[in-house]
């Protein structure tokens, strides 16, 4: 465990954070049944830490963090065991009052769900008592949970939500403070406003103080814990508000009236405040390289990356976007500082600020501005913003402008990184080149040209087994061309039918030689199906004119054999194609399309 948590590892309920609660929660379940009480690891973390340390320096350098971990969950699992461990008990007794062997499916979920008892843990117990455990239905349960998990945390709260609207406004900190000492106002779980929810519980809290920033401006709501006083702590999954009314989306076990401290992930925030600013400083570029016809139609700032949609009626070139990437960076390597005044609204429009997409504003705005520091005239953005923003461009560090394409008819969307999202996305695309220089022993700057090499001698090489594939369909069509069918139409007229299975044709082959062939035979029906090794088949038809007058259709054809054939296809009458996945059967699908057709044509 203290190795685990030295390289950075957290007790959680997923990934390798579920092995190593698993693992803590396993020693303190044998030493509950040895009669040691909770908490009792520090001093055996202690002993690991100073017998270690010597080779792995990292353990001494992380005490605190080790300890501080494993306390907390032992601290949390010591509730979840008393709990637990009284309900399995009495489950136990029941079981063998009954004769029974199986603990049941439903027993086992109440034990997780409402108590927060592992199933290994349930599972352990049972085998010491000589019992079964229902894991298939307990495993439909946590999926069912699962669901419905997920459907609460994505659930849409209504702007005029009454469960939200009648409570005081909050009191947002978060410009200035990361963290702040609160009281639970209320509770609202799936629509109800709650006393009390339980440790699986989703929920939205709303506190009289926050230093969370609610989702809105483009900017997305801020992540972190909320602390209890018994210093348990709850994930906040994001924020968002309700009019004036911060909601914070919990996981866990939180009560009304509970004093937290509400604590953001600052690092997030900060790289969050990065992308917000670079939102900005992308408007301003854009306006220059492109005009003033650049409108902001809607954005998303995340920890990760800005994506921004703009007014534009055509693609930018590359051009233009590495000159809006250069005049970023120039604004940021210059140091511009950032600067928001509160102003009245008017004040604020006279003043040149521009508005966000979709805000609302009131009588009283926030205005954020990047200006040159020794010249104050100077500024190059200044916008209505409620978001948080850098104090100075250089935090930002470097942008990258990654990609630039159509969101809409007459809107363009582009997505920048900056910060350290930048520098891994660059760090990746340097590792992909060196890697292509190292399998071709070249020097980096040569990969281009290699590349351009490459793509030329494909193209030939491509062109050459078309060429041959064509000769191949050729020579093999024209050994076919006699065992075409002549068949007569009810006017008199006549023409070919050929329906064939060709082994293993490349489709392009199998097209070109089917207009060959299709030349040669005049009026025909042609059906060919290529036999792939998996027993997977292409499908190809075509009906000259005179057939498809009299009703025959190749896309008809197509469909029908695909569709016994495990696969998809059709077309137009003249022409069509299709994929089978599994082509077994076809000859007695030939066979019933070939009598279809003759009766269609009497």
């Amino acid at each position: 465990m203290s190795f685990l948590i030295a390289d950075g590892i957290t007790p959680s309920n997923e990934g390798r954070g579920y092995v190593l609660r698993m693992i803590l929660r396993r020693a303190l379940r044998h030493g509950y049944m040895l009669g040691l009480d909770l908490p009792f690891l520090k001093p055996i973390v202690t002993k690991v830490i100073d017998l270690y340390k010597g080779a792995y320096p990292e353990l001494a350098e992380k005490a605190g963090k080790i300890q501080n971990s494993i306390l907390q969950e032992e601290e949390r699992f010591k509730l979840t065991l008393q709990r637990g461990y009284s309900l399995m008990e009495d489950i136990i007794k029941t079981l063998k009052a009954k004769g029974e062997k199986l603990v049941s499916g439903e027993d086992c979920f109440k034990l997780y769900d409402t108590y927060g008892f592992p199933l290994e843990l349930t599972k352990e117990i049972a085998v010491e008592n000589f019992l079964d455990v229902d894991e298939e239905a307990f495993k439909t349960l946590m999926a069912e949970q699962k669901e419905r998990a997920r459907a609460s945390m994505q659930k849409v709260v209504l702007a005029d939500d009454k469960n939200y609207t009648d409570k005081p406004a909050t009191n947002f900190v978060g410009y200035t403070e990361n963290e702040a000492v609160a009281q639970v106002l209320a509770i609202i779980k799936n629509g109800e406003e709650v006393e009390v929810t339980s440790e699986d519980d989703v929920a939205d809290v709303i506190l009289d103080t926050t230093p969370f920033y609610a989702e809105s401006g483009g900017q997305i709501g801020d992540s972190g814990v909320l602390e209890l006083q018994n210093g348990q702590k709850i994930d906040v999954i994001k924020t968002f508000k309700v009019q004036n009314v911060f909601a914070h989306r919990v996981k866990g076990s939180i009560k009304k009236g509970d004093k937290v401290t509400a604590r953001i992930d600052a690092k997030k925030r900060a790289e969050i405040q990065k992308h917000h600013s670079l939102a900005h400083l992308l408007q301003a570029a854009l306006i220059s390289v492109l005009g003033s016809e650049v409108h902001q139609a809607g954005s998303q700032v995340e920890e990760s990356r800005t994506r921004y949609d703009f007014s534009f009626e055509r693609a930018m070139t590359k051009d233009e976007i590495a000159k809006t990437e250069a005049l970023i960076n120039s604004w940021i390597n210059e140091g511009l500082a950032g600067k928001t005044e509160i102003m009245d609204i008017e004040e604020a429009k006279n003043s040149g600020a521009m508005a966000l997409f979709g805000e609302k504003y009131g009588d009283k705005v926030r205005v954020v501005s990047f200006f040159d520091a020794s010249s104050p005239e100077k500024c190059y953005s200044k916008e209505l913003c409620g978001g948080c923003h850098v104090s100075n461009t250089k935090d930002i560090r470097l942008a990258k402008i990654v990609s630039e394409g159509a969101s809409s008819a007459g809107v363009r969307r582009i997505e920048v990184l900056c910060s350290d999202s930048a520098f891994s996305y660059l760090a990746e695309k340097a590792r992909q080149i060196d890697d292509i220089a190292h399998a071709y022993k070249l020097k980096t700057d040569e990969v281009a040209g290699k590349i351009e090499k490459l793509l030329e001698e494909n193209k030939a090489q491509n062109a050459r087994i078309a060429e041959l594939e064509a000769q191949i369909a050729n020579s093999r069509f024209e050994t076919l061309r006699d065992k075409a069918q002549e068949i007569k139409m009810a006017d008199g007229t006549s023409g070919k039918l050929f329906i064939t299975l060709i082994e293993d044709h490349n489709p392009n082959a199998l097209k070109f030689g089917l207009e060959m062939f299709a030349g040669k035979l005049g009026e025909s029906i042609i059906v060919l199906c290529s036999k792939k090794p998996d027993n997977a088949g292409f499908v190809i038809a075509k009906v000259s004119d005179a057939f498809v007058k009299k009703g025959i259709s190749a896309g008809s054809i197509v469909s029908e054999i695909t569709k016994a054939c495990d696969g998809k296809g059709g077309g137009k009458p003249s022409m069509a194609q299709g994929s089978a996945k599994n082509i077994t059967n076809i000859k007695d699908v030939f066979a019933k399309i070939e009598e279809e057709i003759k009766e269609k044509l009497k």
